[in-house]
C-alpha cells in the first residue's frame, strides 16, 4: 500500500494496494500489480505499507526503494530472516529511506 503524505485530501492516491494479477479498483483503493505502474500514475506518494509475506517481503522492500518519491517503508511481515533485515537497513540508509518494522 502507497500512501500519500496529505492524508486530509482524499484522492486517488490515498491508498494504493498491489496484487500481482489483478487491478481491482474499490471505493477510495485502487490496486496495482506493480510498484512502479502505481508511482507513475501517482507521484505524489511516499509512504509504502509492505503487506507481503516473509518470503517476499524482502524483494518488495529492495523494489519499492527504487523510486525516488519512497521516504517511508513500513514493513508487516514477521520472520524476514536476520541477514536480509540487516541488508535492507543499510540499502535504506544508502537511500535516505525510513524503515519501519520488520513486525
Amino acid at each position: 500500500m502507497l500512501c500519500g503524505q496529505n492524508y486530509r485530501k482524499l484522492n486517488a492516491a490515498s491508498l494504493l494496494f498491489f496484487v500481482r494479477k489483478h487491478l481491482v479498483q474499490l471505493s477510495f483503493i485502487i490496486v496495482y500489480t506493480t510498484i512502479e505502474e502505481a508511482v507513475s500514475k501517482h507521484p505524489d506518494v511516499d509512504v509504502v505499507v509492505n503487506f507481503a509475506s516473509f518470503r517476499s517481503a524482502y524483494d518488495v522492500t529492495l523494489d519499492a526503494m527504487r523510486f525516488p518519491c519512497i521516504k517511508t517503508i513500513a514493513i508487516i511481515a514477521e520472520g524476514i530472516p536476520e541477514n536480509l533485515t540487516r541488508k535492507l537497513i543499510l540499502a535504506a540508509n544508502d537511500k535516505n529511506v525510513t524503515i519501519i518494522g520488520k513486525a
